[in-house]
């Protein structure tokens, strides 16, 4: 044959050079439709900002340019337009009774009927109680400011929405023989195991049992309210076959079909 393989301190001879050009996977080119969507679709990046500019983390006004990083260099991305955050410029009304002081470094003190509440929010931020509102501005529009600006207007919200209506979480015991009791701050849950569960009430916490098959999680603080109810329901999370356990009361548990006899 034409065809001779490389030797070690061998040639190719042209027919092998032939058949490794038939058989290679021919390059696919990027076509010009292909190019002309990817412009449209991915943010290219414009131009390069001086280092002692982009260390100061100032846009040039009415550019639409948000900086973005590449590496060690950092070049600046067309976004169309400087939009703000739809969530973070929202202000927050303050109800009547209710008082928010905004302390150094960002600790935010919300009083209220229900108890107060204290917490030290991202420095970055700026909080500002104006009247009967508050507002939350970010100082540029990075990515990771986006995302504190709304992140940070929302736990002050829910600071003031726990003081005044506070917050609470409803469970469902499901199963044959399992139930829920209460007996002061002491929570007990027969759950098919060959002992009760007892949990206690942490603290800014309370727990309610409707009948025997209902707890109610009630609180202040947004957080804990969800976290004591996550902790309740992992004690025996729903199992998929009859939907027995523990189930928040709007959640709803994709049911599988379960093995069937020989007919």
């Amino acid at each position: 044959e034409n065809v001779k393989r490389r030797s070690r301190g061998g040639c190719e001879t042209a027919g092998f050079r032939d058949e490794i050009a038939r058989t290679r996977k021919p390059k696919t080119r990027k076509t010009a439709g292909f190019r002309d969507w990817l412009a449209r679709t991915w943010k290219q990046p414009v131009f390069e900002m001086d280092l002692q500019e982009l260390q100061k983390n100032q846009l040039p006004e009415g550019s639409g340019m948000e900086p973005a990083s590449t590496g060690n260099n950092q070049l600046y991305n067309n976004t169309g337009g400087t939009g703000m955050s739809r969530i973070g410029r929202m202000p927050i009304a303050i109800p009547a009774g209710v008082t928010v002081e905004v302390a150094e470094n960002n600790k935010v003190t919300v009083k209220g009927p229900k108890g107060t509440l204290e917490r030290v929010l991202p420095g970055e931020m700026e909080i500002k109680v104006e009247g009967a509102e508050v507002h939350v501005s970010r100082p540029n529009d990075l990515k990771k400011m986006k995302s504190l600006h709304g992140l940070t207007r929302t736990l002050v919200n829910n600071m003031v929405t726990g003081v005044t209506k506070g917050f609470e979480k409803k469970l469902e015991v499901n199963g044959v023989g399992y139930r829920a009791a209460k007996a002061g701050k002491k929570l007990t849950l027969n759950l098919g195991y060959s002992h009760p569960v007892e949990m206690e009430d942490p603290e800014g916490i309370e727990t309610v049992v409707e009948g025997q098959n209902v707890i109610i999680v009630k609180g202040i603080d947004k957080e804990k309210v969800g976290q004591f109810a996550a902790e309740i329901r992992d004690k025996r999370r729903p199992e998929p076959y009859k939907g027995k356990g523990i189930k928040y009361a709007d959640e709803t548990i994709r049911r599988k079909v379960g093995k069937t006899g020989k007919k």
